[in-house]
C-alpha cells in the first residue's frame, strides 16, 4: 500500500467514526516543491478559512475541526485529530472547533 491508499484508509476510517464522508486524497502533479515551500502557519481560532491550498496539517493539540474542505469538495467534520499527527492532502478550506495546527502551503 503506498502513502496515498494508506492516507485514504486512514480518513475514511476516521470519517465512519464521525459519520461522515472521507476526504478524497489524490497524488500530487510532482511540481517538486516541499511541503510548506510557500508558507507555514499557525492558527488556534475558529475563524474559518478559505481558498487554501494547504498540502499538510500538523496538530499541535488535539484537534476537532468543524470543516475540513479537499480539493473535491467533500469535507468531514467533528472528527478528532490527535497531537502530532500530520495529515496530507489539499484542502482547501479549515474551521477549527478546538486546538491548534500549523498547516503548509
Amino acid at each position: 500500500m503506498n502513502e496515498v491508499d494508506a492516507l485514504r484508509a486512514i480518513l475514511g476510517y476516521l470519517a465512519g467514526i464521525a459519520g461522515g464522508t472521507p476526504i478524497p486524497v489524490t497524488q500530487g502533479a510532482g511540481s517538486g516543491a516541499a511541503y510548506g515551500a510557500n508558507s507555514a502557519t499557525l492558527e488556534s481560532g475558529t475563524t474559518a478559512l478559505t481558498g487554501l491550498r494547504a498540502g499538510a496539517i500538523t496538530m499541535l493539540s488535539d484537534t476537532v475541526f468543524s470543516t475540513l474542505t479537499g480539493m473535491a469538495g467533500d469535507s468531514v467534520g467533528g472528527v478528532t485529530f490527535p497531537k502530532g499527527v500530520t495529515i496530507y492532502g489539499q484542502f482547501t478550506a479549515i474551521t477549527l472547533t478546538s486546538g491548534s495546527i500549523v498547516f503548509y502551503q
